[in-house]
């Protein structure tokens, strides 16, 4: 309902644009306007439904997740493989929930998107 009232492009640009600084890939596409060429449309479709992430897992999802990382420093040797390997499980998951969370944005994009409504 937001994005009627307030208009596709003036709410979803600053969204792409926050998360294209997590972006393995440049230069990221920009979301353009209502006269941007079909192509580039699909270009920035495309790139975005095979983002790549350099993001690490954020406090927030921690938090949400009511866990840490391990600190691996100064510890036996078994003990930190037993960490590294819980530390990787939790990146595991980030990365999906990352995956889904961009996703979901692009989705969210595809259904409002008035270019392709014809």
């Amino acid at each position: 309902e937001k994005i009627s009232e307030r208009g596709f492009f003036k709410v979803l640009r600053p969204v792409f644009q926050r998360n294209s600084k997590w972006s393995v890939h440049r230069p990221v596409p920009d979301l353009g306007d209502a006269s941007t060429p079909m192509e580039e449309v699909r270009e920035f479709y495309r790139f975005w439904y095979d983002f790549t992430s350099w993001r690490d897992v954020s406090p927030k999802f921690l938090k949400t997740n009511d866990t840490q990382l391990e600190d691996i420093y100064d510890c036996p040797r078994q003990e930190r493989r037993e960490k590294q390997k819980h530390n990787v499980s939790i990146r595991k998951k980030f990365e999906v929930h990352e995956r889904l969370r961009i996703t979901k944005l692009a989705n969210l994009a595809w259904k409002h998107d008035p270019r392709l409504e014809e």
